[in-house]
């Protein structure tokens, strides 16, 4: 299960060959590597990168604008061409992309639930029909994995103790259609 990208020029380079056939490993793709002809390009993208970092981390710019203008700079050299898409190596990205694990994404909702928190001092706390739901909420946000499926049962929560207290008026047409909706996601998903 484990990928190792190397970086050579062709196969053959340097006994290449020799040293996949000696780890054991099998070639996923080879493909041709178009480098920067020249050093006056490779200075220059380093420094519109650099730039583009240095922007961002010092909050000058958005990090988007910043690497937009810097591919702008980048096509407007000649370091990338107008083909940027069939470029891209995708097998690579999404291979990239697949060996994140899935937990990995834990401490993000974690987070996002301490930022909830926040929310807690605003509550009516002797209110238990408010005080259920955004408990729900924040709890099942990070067991779920989902922020959208720790708000689909914070507002069934909420929905269901509402009828449970007779207090169906109360309940607004928005929360009616969002209940209507999760209910269908978790029935049908």
């Amino acid at each position: 299960g484990d990928v190792l990208l190397l970086g050579v020029r062709t196969i053959d380079d340097e006994g290449v060959r020799e040293r996949i056939k000696h780890l054991g490993l099998m070639p996923l793709m080879e493909r041709d590597l178009q480098t920067i002809p020249s050093r006056s390009r490779l200075l220059k993208s380093l420094i519109f990168f650099g730039l583009a970092i240095g922007l961002t981390a010092f909050n000058v710019i958005d990090i988007v604008v910043a690497f937009l203008l810097c591919v702008i700079a980048f096509i407007s050299i000649k370091v990338l061409n107008g083909n940027l898409y069939r470029n891209i190596e995708w097998q690579v990205v999404v291979m990239l992309a697949a060996i994140i694990p899935v937990y990995a994404t834990s401490g993000a909702l974690i987070y996002v639930a301490i930022l909830m928190l926040g929310g807690m001092e605003k509550l009516n706390w002797s209110y238990v029909q408010e005080l259920i739901p955004a408990l729900v909420i924040i709890v099942m946000i990070p067991l779920t994995f989902s922020i959208a499926d720790g708000i689909a049962l914070g507002f069934l929560t909420y929905v269901s103790l509402k009828i449970s207290n007779g207090e169906i008026k109360e309940i607004s047409s928005g929360a009616w259609f969002l209940t209507l909706i999760f209910i269908s996601k978790f029935i049908f998903l």
